[in-house]
């Protein structure tokens, strides 16, 4: 799949804890069920390409973060889901403060 700046991206993050928020998806508990599994859908915004392999996306935060566009977890969404979560996406490519 081509990326361009400007692109809106969904990448659902893994992440591990006692209480899964709201917009937790997949959730698996731990064998011994002290903690839980889930991934959490993200809504960035690829700023620039890297690589044929490698993207970079911005958060609404302006933190940044390099992804291999072959991740599962990455995908580009639909126009109609972009237009019902746009409030959701960064505005601008600009960053307030950038991280990895």
């Amino acid at each position: 799949m081509k990326y361009h700046p400007g692109d809106c991206i969904v990448y659902r993050r893994h992440k591990v804890s006692i209480h899964p928020g709201p917009r937790a998806e997949d959730i698996c508990p731990a064998p011994r069920g002290d903690s839980y599994s889930y991934k959490v859908p993200k809504y960035w915004r690829v700023c620039s390409i890297i690589d044929d392999n490698t993207i970079e996306a911005v958060t609404r935060q302006g933190k940044r973060h390099r992804l291999n566009i072959k991740d599962p977890n990455l995908k580009k969404p639909h126009p109609l889901f972009q237009l019902i979560h746009h409030q959701e996406f960064p505005d601008t490519l600009s960053t307030k403060k950038q991280a990895n």
